[in-house]
C-alpha cells in the first residue's frame, strides 16, 4: 500500500463503520416520518426498538458522529440523516432541548453548532436555550467553574472543558465577545484548580463543600481540555493556551493509553470517553505543529487501529469493544480462549459491546484517523509503533 492510499483506506474505514451502526442502531421515532434516533442497545429488546431507554449523551455523539459522515463525503443522504436525527432528538427528549446534564447539553450544543453549520438548519432557538442554561450553571463557588448538573453540588472538569469548546465557537458564530471570555475564565479555573501538577492532567471534580478535589481522571476530560485550548488558540493567539494543550497531550500519551492507545472505560457513559478524548486530538494534530501534534496524531492513528484490528466480526459489520487493546467480544460470538485475563476487569459475561456508546465511540475514532488522512497528516511514522498493537 502506498502512502497516496492511506487517506482512502481510513475513509473506506469509516464507512463501514458508519454502515454497521446506522443499520444497527438508527430508527424513527414512535413512526415519525423525517426522524432517526439512534436505540441505545443492540441486539434490542422491545423497550429498545421503542426508544424507551433514554441517554441524551449518547444522541449527542451519534449526531457528531453523522456531521463527521457527511462531511466526510459531502452527501446529501447523509446531511439528510443528520437532519432527521436532530428531529429525532428533539421528539424523544422529554425536556425540549436541555438536559440536567450540563456536560451532555454541552456536548448537544457542540453536534448542533456543526449540523446547523453543515445543513444550514434553523436551529438558534436550540442552541440559544442550551446557551442560556449553560451560562446560569457558572458560579464562583470554589473558585469558578460551571455546575454539572443542574441542582448539584459538584464542579467537574469535562463540564467546564466542554463548555469552553462550545462558547468560543459560539463567539464566532453570532459575535458575542463575553461567550469567548466565558471560555477563557473556565480553562483558566480548570487550569487553577483542577490540574495535577506532578501528571499534567486534569482531575475528574471538585465537591466545593468539603474543598475536596477528586483523585480519578478520564479520557475524555483531557481531550476536552485539549480542544478547549486548541479553540481559545485560534480566537486569541494566546500562547498559554499552546503551551497547556501540548502539556496536556503529552500526558495523555504517556499516562492514558496502552502501546499507544486510548484507554477504555467499560461500557454505558464511560463507553464514550475515549472516543471523545480521539476527536480532539485529532483537532490539536491538524491544527498545532511540532511534537504537540505528532503526539495526538499517533494516539489517534494508533487507537483507531487498535479499535479497528480488534473489532468482532458479526452480521452488519464490525462491532467494537469498550478496550481497544483486545478483541471485542462479540454479542454473537464465543470469547476466544485465555482472553478473560486480559480483559482487565472487563469479565468474561460482558456484554457491553451491545451499548451505542460504546459504538459510537468507536466509530468516532475511526472517523478522527480519517480527518486526519484528509487533512494530510501522515499516518506512515506511526506504522512501525502500532505492529505492536
Amino acid at each position: 500500500m502506498t502512502a497516496d492510499e492511506v487517506p482512502e483506506l481510513w475513509a473506506a474505514r469509516a464507512a463501514v463503520a458508519e454502515v454497521a451502526i446506522v443499520g444497527r442502531h438508527l430508527r424513527q421515532v414512535w413512526g415519525t416520518p423525517g426522524t432517526r434516533l439512534g436505540m441505545t442497545r443492540w441486539p434490542p429488546e422491545a423497550g429498545h426498538r421503542l426508544h424507551a431507554h433514554w441517554h441524551y449523551g449518547w444522541q449527542a455523539q451519534l449526531l457528531d458522529c453523522a456531521v463527521d459522515a457527511a462531511e466526510r463525503t459531502d452527501d446529501t443522504t447523509r446531511k439528510a440523516t443528520v437532519v432527521k436525527l436532530v428531529r429525532g432528538i428533539k421528539l424523544r427528549n422529554p425536556h425540549g432541548w436541555l438536559s440536567d446534564s450540563h456536560e451532555d447539553l454541552a456536548l448537544m450544543g457542540l453536534a448542533l453548532l456543526r449540523a446547523r453549520t453543515l445543513t444550514a438548519m434553523p436551529k438558534s432557538a436550540a442552541l440559544a436555550a442550551i446557551a442560556s442554561r449553560l451560562r446560569a450553571a457558572w458560579t464562583d463557588h470554589a473558585g469558578g467553574g460551571l455546575w454539572s448538573t443542574r441542582g448539584g453540588s459538584v464542579k467537574d472538569a469535562a463540564t467546564n472543558a466542554a463548555f469552553a469548546i462550545l462558547f468560543v465557537r459560539l463567539a464566532k458564530e453570532f459575535g458575542e465577545r463575553a461567550d469567548l471570555q466565558r471560555a477563557r475564565s473556565a480553562v483558566e479555573w480548570l487550569s487553577e484548580r483542577l490540574i495535577d501538577q506532578e501528571t499534567g492532567l486534569l482531575a475528574e471534580s471538585v465537591d466545593p463543600s468539603v474543598d475536596a478535589v477528586s483523585d480519578v481522571t478520564s479520557t475524555h476530560s483531557q481531550g476536552l481540555l485539549v480542544g478547549a485550548c486548541v479553540e481559545l488558540v485560534g480566537a486569541t493567539g494566546e500562547s498559554r493556551w499552546r503551551e497547556l494543550a501540548e502539556r496536556t497531550i503529552a500526558a495523555v500519551a504517556d499516562r492514558m493509553t496502552v502501546s499507544g492507545v486510548l484507554r477504555g472505560n467499560g461500557g454505558s457513559d464511560s463507553g464514550l470517553h475515549a472516543g471523545i478524548c480521539a476527536r480532539y486530538l485529532a483537532s490539536a494534530a491538524v491544527a498545532l505543529d511540532g511534537e504537540a501534534a505528532k503526539s495526538a496524531a499517533s494516539t489517534v492513528y494508533r487507537s483507531a487501529e487498535g479499535a479497528w484490528r480488534n473489532r468482532a466480526a458479526v452480521p452488519g459489520g464490525p462491532l467494537f469493544g469498550p478496550q481497544w487493546t483486545v478483541p471485542a467480544i462479540g454479542r454473537l460470538g464465543q470469547l476466544p480462549a485465555g482472553l478473560a485475563e486480559r480483559l482487565e476487569g472487563i469479565g468474561r459475561e460482558s456484554l457491553w459491546e451491545c451499548d451505542l456508546s460504546v459504538q459510537v465511540s468507536g466509530w468516532t475514532a475511526v472517523e478522527a484517523a480519517a480527518r486526519l488522512a484528509r487533512h494530510g497528516v501522515s499516518e506512515r511514522e506511526f506504522r512501525a509503533a502500532r505492529r505492536g498493537i
